[in-house]
């Protein structure tokens, strides 16, 4: 029993002297020579661990045939098999986003946006439709009927930030990223004491001084 128990020590103090954290193991730090996999990412997990669902698993068409936006938009439901071969089927809307030539897409109001710049706040830019209302008012001129359309549309860019951290998007203003950078308390006091003005022109450099204190990892390839 007490050689049992030797042996049992020795190994555990072998195996633990031999271990490595996972970060040194498995996971590299985020530069643009980093590769993305081909294909889509069911949710926000399956993005930050490169876990792509191949477009050859899906009733997507080869992307070299059609644009990956295009046929996801065109399908409007995703069908795949899971990894015990049941068929699953999920709505595009639901969908997090894809990967295609090492450029990142990401779901946003009704269309797939690239994210250019990738960090642990990312920033991209949505081009989506507003709809809005034009009913005439009856209480503003009560003798004028309107008669034309009871609603247009426009197209509007929106500026956007991705926090890698959560997976939650959220607008591009001052505000937030006030709340973003907080968990780095000198460089968020800095940007405090700055003047609105001045905090409305230096956003996206406090976002690159907080990514390149914080870079964001991903699996290694």
């Amino acid at each position: 029993m007490k050689h049992a128990f030797l042996i049992l020590c020795l190994l555990i103090t072998f195996g633990n002297a031999n271990a490595q954290p996972i970060d040194s193991v498995k996971m590299v730090k985020y530069d643009l020579s980093y590769n993305f996999n081909d294909g889509v990412f069911l949710d926000f997990t399956s993005f930050r661990n490169n876990k792509a669902l191949p477009f050859s698993q899906t009733n997507l068409p080869a992307p070299n045939e059609i644009d990956p936006e295009q046929a996801l938009i065109e399908v409007g439901k995703l069908n795949y098999f899971d990894q015990f071969g049941n068929k699953k089927t999920v709505s595009i809307e639901n969908i997090w986003g894809y990967a295609y030539q090492d450029r990142i897409y990401t779901y946003y109001l009704g269309g797939f946006h690239v994210i250019p710049y990738i960090g642990s706040i990312s920033h991209f830019v949505a081009q989506v439709i507003i709809r809005q209302n034009q009913m005439h008012d009856p209480f503003y001129d009560p003798y004028y009927r309107y008669t034309g359309p009871s609603s247009y549309t426009r197209t509007e860019n929106l500026q956007l930030m991705l926090d890698l951290r959560s997976g939650k998007t959220y607008s591009f203003s001052h505000e937030t990223v006030e709340e973003l950078i907080k968990s780095d308390s000198s460089l968020h006091q800095e940007f405090m004491d700055l003047r609105k003005r001045k905090k409305k022109k230096l956003m996206f450099y406090y976002i690159r001084q907080f990514n390149e204190k914080h870079p964001v990892y991903f699996p290694k390839n």
